[in-house]
């Protein structure tokens, strides 16, 4: 593709639809996340004892081990359902707005 067909491509409206709404769904998604790490990063500034409990009596495991793997897997979790939302959604509108503004090209 050249540069006019990538000018051609960002003045589309449906193109600007869908980068407005990947951009809004990423920004909820980071959202999450940093909100998460940093309730995370206060509890541990404020509040260390609640994270050095053990769950129960009969173990060593504190709830900072939860706490902070929870984290981890919701990481992972933002992270698929970000890929999966581009895979199933994002890339194919994306096929279709090239090769409708390619057809154009063509035509003209």
């Amino acid at each position: 593709m050249n540069t006019n067909i990538y000018a051609k491509i960002a003045e589309d409206e449906t193109f600007q639809k869908l980068a407005k709404d990947k951009i809004k769904f990423s920004w909820k998604l980071s959202g999450l996340i940093l909100v998460s790490y940093y309730t995370f990063i206060l509890v541990v500034a404020f509040y260390p004892d609640w994270l050095s409990q053990p769950l129960h009596s009969q173990t060593v495991i504190t709830w900072g081990i939860p706490a902070a793997l929870f984290l981890i897997v919701l990481s992972m979790a933002t992270t698929v359902l970000y890929v999966r939302r581009c895979n199933e959604n994002y890339d194919g509108r994306m096929a279709a707005i090239i090769s409708r503004v390619e057809m154009k090209s063509i035509d003209h």
